[in-house]
């Protein structure tokens, strides 16, 4: 009966006029509450700037105060002691109304000065502005209070005055209190005017008037007590003061005087709105009218075919427009004129303040980060990079050492910003499972907890909420059960991780490389070699990270309960995107064994105001060869071996043994020590890993490379003499190396391998197997090192005759070599 009448009431058009009547009606109430609401925000902020006045004008009459006392303190010891003192006769009572009206003139002179100061400010510099901008200043908060102080003040003076019209005298109190009003007036217009002044600046107006009010739309719009009217009101308003904002940003980029200073503050300003919006974000409804509608056109062929076919009966093409929400409408613009900002600095050739600014994305990456923003802080990321690449292109590539450290530290900074993303965005990843863990815990799905969720989600996970909501509306109890929209759930997170993290990926594998050659074609090789190295400690991190999301993956995997097609989770293949990413950190490496990008290096001068590339570059090679002859890869060790060993021999030959590197004798003969030990280590375990792995051509490249760099040395014997000399600290000092802590992890990673493989040496204690190779088990059974055996095969039986004394190692070595050698030929005999 009750739906056969709800049927009839709603086929009536009076029922619908009655309803649309109401509506009407609530809009109207809900709009006066608002103006209401309004009204009682205005009013509290303008009884704090009224109390602020206040206070300005109590300050500076606190003296005067002080003075009015000891006078009154005077007048009454006086008209106590003395008779000749008598009370106020009616002529005082006319001079106290005379300066009433002294009072009111004076208010309004002053009024008219505060306003003439306005006017003065506007003639200057606001004249060409447009009117909301100029009405803004006149209408500023603290201004109008002090302008209704005044108009108030003078009409109550004016008003005391005219009470004698109705026989009525002014008392005591209220010539007290109009002097009280025009002095705090008086004395407020000093400090008050010399505000005003401030705003020939417009970032103090922008930061004052404009920032706050975009602020409290941004939280109007959060209020989820508002309808969507009020937040359509509010994204209007929003966007017209941003307007506002950027009018003024127009206006400052202008004046080329002070650039530095104002682009500095204004992009302060945006970075401050940015960070409060995203802190606010997440708790606007999703499908509110803050995000403005942008209209979309289908493809006919792509469009279903009910569509096409009423949009080609109607001949009309509104047929096929779809609206979408916008809703990074906000930081596209923000991040948009934060780009602007640094691309004028570039065009305006001052290098100083674009790193300023592009530094200032520091204090974005945690809010990007936490918010599951990545998506924007790259578009940042990419537009920077852009606009850095062309700067660097037009400008001059001969440039004084002051430019060309911040060119380094721009190129620099921009890799470093990226890298710090993506760590923080892989942090947020593995610690928002426990954020998700309790959402699921509490197992409420409503909008208002949604809002806990990052925005994404919000809009992911809405329909869940509105299923519900039918489910307990129809059948009068919710029928999803908590697998059913955990799973859900998850499935909607990772679409969002299998997005972020090919995206966190290409970083590496393609926009540094990108950004690294183009920095050598430019010849900056300098730039270029300071991202390379810098990237390399993020590469170090990255495999830990990806371990751990791999590990999180899996715990996701628990949640997996429907198999369905619509409800699996995405599969991420965090193994595959790991070894690509070592893929790109040897490729970097590969880098720093091309002379053309690290040429810089091999120039004798150094500067400590940047960091010691010809050092950092020196042990990653060495670290780089030890690693690729420990998995046996001849053509990973070709790419790197030879700018190792040229940069070892620079050392050894002219870098260290340069007078002007201020260091005692004994220290520098221990530098060339640990260069020539570390070289010869390097070729000592090529010649192990070749034996080891019965691989050959490990040790013949390596060794061909050692003995081409011999071949153009003037005097072969005396330089081969030379090294091993030098290669014994013991023969020139009394102390021990002091960088051998390096070549003493490749020597015990090489045994404990030999170890594992249960191949016997000095710790085995006779349990393991013989290697079947005589150099592996000769050094397994010796104490000596790498460097020994290279000297004892390679270096050794090139010198003759041997007048000097060798470290018993390489000797011993060189011996038992020698009688297994004759041993095998004796039993062939």
């Amino acid at each position: 009966m009750i739906d056969r009448l709800k049927i009839w009431v709603s086929s009536k058009s009076w029922f619908w006029k009655f309803r649309i009547w109401l509506g009407r009606i609530g809009f109207a109430f809900e709009r006066s509450a608002y103006k209401r609401s309004a009204s009682a925000t205005k009013a509290k902020a303008n009884a704090r700037i009224l109390g602020s006045i206040a206070w300005i004008g109590v300050k500076s009459l606190f003296g005067v105060v002080l003075v009015l006392a000891a006078l009154n303190f005077v007048e009454g010891y006086v008209g106590n002691n003395l008779s000749w003192l008598t009370p106020l006769s009616a002529d005082d009572k006319d001079f106290n109304i005379e300066q009433l009206r002294l009072y009111a003139q004076l208010l309004t002179a002053i009024f008219s000065i505060y306003f003439a100061t306005i006017g003065i400010i506007l003639s200057a510099g606001y004249t060409r502005l447009r009117r909301d901008i100029i009405q803004m200043l006149t209408n500023e908060q603290v201004g109008s209070v002090y302008s209704r102080v005044l108009v108030f003040s003078a009409i109550f003076c004016l008003v005391a005055t005219a009470l004698l019209l109705f026989r009525f005298e002014p008392g005591l109190f209220v010539y007290a209190v109009g002097t009280i009003l025009t002095l705090l007036s008086s004395l407020a217009l000093f400090p008050l005017g010399q505000r005003l002044f401030n705003f020939f600046d417009l970032n103090l107006l922008a930061r004052s008037e404009i920032l706050p009010s975009i602020a409290r739309h941004i939280e109007g719009a959060a209020n989820p007590r508002n309808s969507i009217s009020l937040a359509n009101h509010h994204s209007k308003a929003a966007r017209h003061a941003l307007e506002q904002l950027s009018y003024i940003d127009d206006r400052v980029k202008a004046d080329k005087e002070r650039l530095g200073d104002k682009l500095s503050a204004l992009s302060d300003d945006y970075s401050a709105l940015l960070l409060h919006y995203l802190q606010q974000k997440h708790t606007i409804d999703q499908e509110s009218y803050w995000f403005p509608r942008r209209s979309k056109h289908k493809q006919w062929f792509l469009a279903g075919d009910s569509a096409t076919s009423m949009a080609l009966q109607m001949s009309s093409q509104e047929m096929l427009v779809e609206e979408k929400l916008d809703r990074q409408w906000l930081e596209n613009e923000i991040v948009g004129r934060l780009a602007g900002h640094i691309e004028l600095a570039f065009q305006v050739g001052d290098f100083d303040l674009a790193l300023k600014l592009i530094g200032r994305f520091s204090t974005r990456i945690s809010a990007y980060a936490v918010r599951f923003q990545f998506d924007v802080g790259m578009q940042e990321l990419k537009r920077f990079k852009e606009i850095i690449e062309l700067a660097f292109a037009s400008s001059d590539a001969v440039a004084d050492d002051k430019t060309a450290k911040i060119k380094i530290g721009i190129a620099d900074t921009w890799a470093a910003l990226g890298s710090n993303l993506c760590l923080e965005t892989l942090r947020q990843m593995i610690t928002f499972e426990k954020e998700l863990k309790q959402f699921f815990d509490a197992d409420e799905w409503s909008e208002k907890s949604l809002r806990h969720l990052p925005a994404f989600l919000q809009v992911d996970l809405a329909f869940i909420v509105e299923r519900i909501e039918f489910e307990q509306e129809i059948e009068g109890q919710r029928l999803s059960k908590p697998k059913y929209v955990q799973q859900l759930a998850v499935q909607k997170l990772l679409q969002h991780y299998s997005k972020v993290l090919p995206a966190l990926c290409d970083f590496y594998q393609n926009m540094i490389p990108d950004f690294v050659s183009l920095m050598a074609k430019l010849k900056m090789s300098e730039a270029a070699t300071q991202v390379v190295l810098a990237s390399l400690h993020s590469h170090w991190k990255l495999p830990r990270w990806f371990d751990e999301l791999a590990q999180l993956v899996d715990r996701y995997k628990e949640y997996r309960h429907y198999t369905e097609e619509q409800y699996t989770l995405p599969e991420i293949n965090t193994a595959e995107m790991s070894k690509r990413l070592a893929s790109t950190r040897d490729n970097a490496i590969a880098m720093l064994g091309s002379g053309a990008m690290i040429g810089h290096i091999f120039e004798p001068k150094h500067n400590d105001e940047l960091p010691d590339h010809f050092g950092q570059i020196y042990f990653e090679l060495a670290e780089t060869c030890i690693s690729a002859l420990e998995q046996n890869d001849e053509s990973k060790l070709t790419k790197v071996l030879p700018m190792f060993l040229s940069l070892a021999f620079l050392a050894a030959d002219s870098k260290f043994v340069d007078l002007s590197l201020d260091v005692n004798d004994e220290f520098r003969l221990h530098l060339i020590s640990t260069v020539i030990n570390d070289f010869a280590s390097v070729l000592g375990f090529a010649i192990l890993y070749g034996a080891y792995f019965d691989n050959e051509k490990l040790s013949e490249s390596a060794l061909a490379k050692f003995d081409t760099w011999i071949l153009h040395v003037t005097d072969k014997q005396q330089y081969l003499k030379r090294m091993v000399l030098l290669s014994n600290p013991y023969s020139f000092s009394m102390s021990a190396s002091p960088r051998g802590l390096i070549r003493i992890n490749w020597e015990m990673s090489f045994k404990h391998r030999a170890r594992h493989d249960g191949f016997e040496d000095q710790m085995s204690m006779g349990r393991g197997k013989q290697h079947p190779n005589k150099i592996v088990r000769e050094f397994l059974r010796s104490h000596s090192d790498a460097s020994h055996l290279f000297f004892a095969i390679q270096v050794v039986p090139q010198l003759e005759p041997i007048d000097f004394k060798i470290d018993h190692h390489i000797t011993f070595l060189a011996r038992r070599l020698r009688e297994d050698d004759e041993e095998v030929q004796h039993e062939d005999f």
